[in-house]
This record gives C-alpha cells, sequence and structure tokens, in this order.
C-alpha cells in the first residue's frame, strides 16, 4: 500500500509545483483522498503514475534507448566501466554502492545487446576521462560543468570531449581497465609537457570534427 501526501508534499515528492496538483486534480488525472483532519491527500503511486512510471523505469528507458540506438550503428562500443566507487567520497559511500549496483545492471543490458548485435563492448579505465584535454590526449585544461577550457583559451563541449577520451583510451596500451587511478594519473603526468608547436599541430588536424561550446569548429582551426 502506497504512502499518502499532503498536496505540498506530494508535490516537491515528484518535482511539481501546488498549482500542477490542483490542475491535475480539476481533470481528473488524481483523486484526492481526505485525511481526518479534512486536508487533501494523494497516494505516491498516483504521482508515480503522472511521472510515467517508478524512477527506477525512467532510469532505465533514459539509458537503454540511446544505448540500443548505438549498438545498431557501431561495430565496437566502447564505455567507461563505472562499477568501481568513487575514491575518498566517504559522505557518498551509500551513493557510490548504489550507483555500482545501478551501473553493472546498465552494463551488463548493454553487453547482452552487444551480443544479440553485430557488435564488440569493450570497458575501460574511467580516470580522468573528463579532465584529459582531448585534442592534445594531456591532463591539463579544466571542465566546469557542461564546458572545457583548454589550456589556449578554446571551449569544448565537455561530454564530446569525454567521450573523445573514452575513445582514445581503448587504444591506450599503458593504462588497462584495472589500472589504478593514481597510476592512471602518474602516467598521464608523465606524457606533459609537450612542445607547444606540437599542441598547435594536433589543433589543426583535429579540431575540425570537435564541437565547441564557444565557437565553431572552422573558427578554432583557423584562429579567428
Amino acid at each position: 500500500m502506497s504512502k499518502a501526501y499532503r498536496m505540498g508534499e506530494f508535490a516537491k515528492r515528484i518535482g511539481r509545483s501546488a498549482q500542477t496538483v490542483r490542475r491535475w486534480e480539476r481533470e481528473g488525472k488524481l483523486v484526492a483522498k481526505r485525511l481526518p483532519s479534512g486536508h487533501r491527500a494523494f497516494d505516491e503511486s498516483d504521482g508515480r503514475h503522472m511521472m510515467g512510471g517508478a524512477p527506477e523505469k525512467r532510469l532505465r528507458t533514459i539509458a537503454y534507448q540511446p544505448a540500443h540506438t548505438i549498438v545498431d550503428k557501431a561495430a565496437v562500443v566502447v564505455a567507461e566501466d563505472l562499477t568501481a566507487p568513487i575514491v575518498k567520497k566517504q559522505a557518498q559511500k551509500r551513493y557510490n554502492r548504489r550507483m555500482g549496483a545501478w551501473a553493472k545492471g546498465v552494463l551488463a543490458e548493454a553487453d547482452s545487446v552487444c551480443t544479440q548485435r553485430p557488435a564488440d563492448h569493450r570497458l575501460v579505465n574511467a580516470a580522468y576521462t573528463s579532465q584529459m584535454d582531448s585534442v592534445s590526449g594531456l591532463l591539463e585544461g579544466k571542465r566546469v560543468v557542461v564546458k572545457f577550457y583548454r589550456v589556449n583559451g578554446d571551449v569544448l563541449q565537455a561530454e564530446h570531449n569525454a567521450a573523445l577520451n573514452v575513445l582514445a583510451r581503448y587504444e591506450d596500451t599503458e593504462i588497462t581497465r584495472f589500472t589504478p587511478y593514481r597510476e592512471v594519473r602518474r602516467i598521464l603526468l608523465a606524457r606533459s609537457p609537450a612542445q607547444p608547436s606540437v599542441n598547435r599541430h594536433e589543433l589543426q588536424v583535429m579540431s575540425t570534427y570537435q564541437p565547441c561550446a564557444d565557437r565553431s569548429s572552422v573558427q578554432i582551426c583557423t584562429g579567428l
């Protein structure tokens, strides 16, 4: 039996305003119960129904739809191994355990889908893939939310930058899936610094295909 909540609390739990809940009630989409105090209350199950099902179900749908699309088109699917807990996050131990269990389920599903289709699913070490510059391949620059700031001032879309690093990690012979993160950092730092001329040459060759958050790839390539 699901728990009933008063309107204000019910609205917060489903991430909607009280006005939206009242409108749904007027439209007959929600049926309120009357508590002994006379206040209206709504079942938690009704909120899940209005939001498209339980949170776990929605997350699975969000994760699996693009995964199936990718597997249908790609011969090799490269993904980060997210099953290991985040190191030195004591306050998030419970979250890490839950996230790890969820990630394992998602990865297992992706592996199953790849088996059913002509695609090879490979997991790679996830350490520092979001903090690396995908153009230079070095541990430099800074990610701020959805943007990645390169040391030369160029700004890349952060998720695309990380995805390129994940793909490059697949062919990295020094960093295996189970290399400790401290060793990954040591290896990446040992590759720095590179000569500025080399960085500029790599920029001219590779950035044509890089989406930029602030400028077009043509502007990056030409230096405009």
